[in-house]
C-alpha cells in the first residue's frame, strides 16, 4: 500500500512544479491545479499528486507524452531508491 510523501520531501528531491490553468479545478478545490514532476530519463517521469500526496513512476512515449504504464511508488524510501538508481547511472565513468 502506498504511503503519502510530503511536499517538502519531493521538492528537496528536485521535483518541479508547473501551474495549470484549470478554473473548474480551482473552483472545486480552492487552489490552482499544479503538476509536480521529475524526469528520470526521456521515457520515465515521476509524478506526485498534491491532493493525495502519492507518487507514481510513469513510463511515457517521449514524443507524444502518451502514458504506457503507471508504477506506484510505495513510500519516500522507494522514491529515493528510484532517483538514486537513475542518478548513479548518469555519473560519468572515471578513467584509470
Amino acid at each position: 500500500m502506498q504511503q503519502p510523501i510530503n511536499y517538502c520531501d519531493i521538492m528537496a528531491l528536485g521535483f518541479t512544479a508547473e501551474d495549470g490553468h484549470d478554473s473548474v479545478f480551482q473552483k472545486m478545490h480552492g487552489y490552482p491545479y499544479t503538476i509536480f514532476t521529475k524526469m528520470l530519463a526521456p521515457s520515465l517521469m515521476l509524478d506526485w499528486h498534491r491532493a493525495t500526496r502519492l507518487c507514481e513512476l510513469l513510463v511515457i512515449e517521449p514524443e507524444s507524452g502518451h502514458i504506457f504504464d503507471r508504477i506506484p511508488i510505495v513510500d519516500l524510501a522507494h522514491l529515493k531508491d528510484y532517483i538514486d538508481s537513475f542518478t548513479s547511472q548518469a555519473t560519468p565513468l572515471q578513467n584509470d
